[in-house]
């Protein structure tokens, strides 16, 4: 049997100015996916866990963006 690890939780865009800036100081933003069910999700299958996720991401371009990160 092998053990098996769910994790729920909602996965968040941060969006971060390039190059520690402020927003104001910026006319570009990078983004990035994570939240912390997520962040423990991925670390845990990078050490060889069966892990899966349960979320719900919109159906529209950053939810696409969202699940090709992931």
């Amino acid at each position: 049997m092998s053990n098996k690890i769910v994790t729920f939780g909602e996965v968040i865009m941060r969006l971060s100015p390039p190059g520690n800036r402020t927003m104001k100081q910026s006319h570009e933003m990078e983004f990035f996916f994570g939240g912390t069910e997520l962040n423990v999700a991925s670390s845990l299958a990078t050490m060889g866990c069966n892990v899966r996720h349960i979320s719900s991401v919109s159906d529209d371009f950053v939810g696409e963006s969202a699940l090709s990160f992931c």
